[in-house]
């Protein structure tokens, strides 16, 4: 019990420039590949300097990556998530302080993570 306490506690989200997402995701798209695990980041392997990138860190180590975007409202939508192979849960976690912290996911983010993002309002409207 108290292994999984600690575990809890050692995940924080930052916001990271651009280019440390960049280079972030080209790392892991290399990975993905050597490995042969089939991924679908593929539009952030070129992130662009006027989103905003939140990433999910464990131990120093960036874990997932979401890319945002803001309207002219000033409201800020998660437009692509990647993952370090085999960390899908981590992204899951990324996903759920977004979503607690009223960031809301657009309609074309990829399937995986629209369905986590169903989940999650299901779970918060109870």
């Amino acid at each position: 019990m108290l292994n999984i306490l600690v575990l809890c506690l050692t995940y924080t989200v930052k916001i990271i420039e651009p280019y440390c997402a960049k280079t972030t995701v080209r790392l892991w798209h290399e990975l993905y590949k050597e490995k042969k695990i089939a991924h679908d980041f593929s539009e952030m392997i070129s992130p662009q300097t006027d989103y905003t990138y939140f990433a999910l860190i464990r131990y120093n180590e960036i874990r997932s990556i979401s890319e945002c975007e803001k309207n002219k409202l000033s409201a800020v939508t998660i437009k692509c998530i990647a993952n370090a192979p085999n960390s899908s849960h981590e992204s899951a976690l990324l996903l759920k302080y977004l979503f607690e912290n009223n960031i809301k996911i657009k309609n074309n983010v990829q399937v995986t993570w629209k369905l986590e993002n169903m989940y999650l309002e299901s779970s918060f409207e109870k």
